[in-house]
């Protein structure tokens, strides 16, 4: 208990005195912190608040935001949801935004709070600086959304390890975050744990409530679609697009015609490298006989967070700030690093919290190395040799976080109700329907391949008694 209340107060003092320094006027040096932690400052704190509350003022007075925000002091157009527009009290001005930066991060530490439940001095270090990394500074200063999105996650993992109606709550918050930023829609794969009958009904009721936000919100929604656009491999944002694509630039330059092919060529393989790794956990589980249990707090963190950062990292480039979910991984990594005697797993989950960290640290450790590179004379920036190794080494750990990751989300899809049913379903029909030696042949082998797997881990039925730090058999 003690590790868990020292947690969020040492992000108050951290962040609080981080923030004094420069409301004394000492800018050079609150600048010079930020961007030793990998971020470059802007002249004051929560800019992504005021993005918000500007909007809503520009829009009260009628104008198109979508276009314009001369409220905005970057004239940034509106590029959340539109349900924004809506939602923040017509009060709220631009005059606010240190008020609403600082109840988003009053919200976030709340969250922590929550989440982050150390089980020794070791693990409360490792949570530490994770807690002030690149990733969660950067969501901090700018008083960015994702400390929203956050905290409706570490609410619903709390509800979803409750009964049957406090997880449907839970299942309510991920459609609400949904419809704030988007991409918390794939938490609604939760869902899965339910019955057929419970996950069809919550289905059904997330879509009808998705088509009801596409009617009412239809032209924001294409225009906020619409300026979504590739931006630069080489920054700080993450995504399956930026190893694949990054590394044919680099080589080849812009990106047309054959670069085009060669690109998605390249996705693709690392595409199969990641299942093959994320196979290798699953089979590495079922030769160990490990049997996660997801109604343990830490087991549903991984799980909520392993949905959003693979969710977001194949669905776009995501900005570095949203690395803050990796928040949510760490306590179940560190929960399974714990339990398992085997020393390889062991290894390579120690590895892979490792590499939590250096994502969530990456920009810090740019901003660091090229400064370094500077000292000593050599070019600071890509396409300096220098620092096209470091962004492979990044893009590839951060394969490796994801892989890991989509490991854990199948464990959760192998072992859920609704997914076996479904997979059964589906593999009987095809096997009932076609000839494996026909046109369909490929089909009914990965069908048998994954009915199989449930199959073994449904004779599986050993747990992980996390309460007593051991793999019992």
């Amino acid at each position: 208990m003690l590790y868990r209340i020292a947690l969020p107060i040492f992000v108050i003092v951290f962040y609080g005195s981080l923030f004094l320094v420069g409301a004394l006027g000492f800018q050079e040096i609150y600048d010079n912190i930020l961007y030793g932690l990998g971020i470059v400052p802007f002249a004051w704190p929560f800019v992504d608040a005021h993005a918000i509350l500007s909007a809503a003022q520009c829009h009260r007075e009628g104008v198109d935001v979508l276009i314009s925000n001369p409220c905005d002091v970057l004239n940034r157009p509106l590029s959340y949801s539109p349900l924004w527009l809506d939602l923040v009290p017509r009060f709220a001005t631009t005059e606010h935004t240190f008020a609403v930066g600082v109840a988003f991060n009053l919200m976030f530490v709340a969250a922590l709070y929550a989440v982050l439940r150390p089980a020794s001095w070791r693990e409360w270090a490792c949570l530490a600086v994770a807690c002030t990394s690149t990733a969660v500074t950067f969501a901090v200063e700018r008083g960015n959304i994702d400390l929203i999105i956050f905290a409706l996650a570490a609410l619903a993992a709390m509800l979803y390890g409750r009964g049957p109606t406090a997880r449907l709550a839970a299942y309510a918050i991920c459609i609400f975050g949904g419809l704030l930023k988007f991409y918390p829609f794939v938490l609604l794969a939760l869902s899965l744990r339910e019955t057929l009958a419970r996950f069809v009904k919550i289905a059904m009721t997330a879509s009808v409530a998705f088509v009801v936000f596409l009617v009412s919100y239809r032209e924001p929604l294409l225009t906020v679609a619409n300026r979504i656009s590739t931006r630069s491999y080489f920054g700080d944002l993450f995504g399956a697009k930026n190893l694949p694509f990054g590394m044919v630039e680099l080589r080849y330059g812009a990106m047309d015609g054959y670069k085009l092919a060669l690109a998605y060529s390249i996705f693709l393989v690392a595409v199969a490298a990641c299942l093959v790794i994320a196979l290798f956990f699953i089979r590495t589980f079922d030769a160990q006989r490990i049997r996660i249990d997801w109604t343990r707090h830490e087991a549903r963190c991984l799980l909520i967070g392993s949905l959003l950062i693979v969710g977001c990292f194949f669905a776009g480039q995501s900005v570095g700030y949203r690395g803050i979910h990796l928040l949510l991984v760490l306590p179940g990594l560190m929960m399974l690093w714990r339990s398992t005697a085997d020393r390889v797993l062991r290894h390579l989950l120690l590895f892979t919290i490792g590499a939590v960290l250096f994502v969530m640290w990456q920009e810090g450790i740019r901003h660091s190395f090229e400064y370094l590179l500077r000292l000593i004379g050599l070019r600071d920036r890509i396409p300096g040799t220098p620092s096209q190794i470091f962004w492979v080494m990044r893009e590839l750990i951060w394969w490796w976080v994801v892989s890991v990751l989509t490991g854990m989300v199948a464990l959760f899809f192998i072992r859920s109700p609704s997914a076996r049913i479904i997979v059964n379903n589906w593999a009987s029909r095809q096997k009932s329907s076609t000839n494996p030696t026909g046109s369909n042949a490929v089909g009914n082998f990965s069908g048998g391949v994954v009915q199989n797997v449930l199959q073994r881990r449904t004779r599986i039925e050993v747990s992980v008694l996390v309460d007593e730090g051991r793999i019992a058999p």
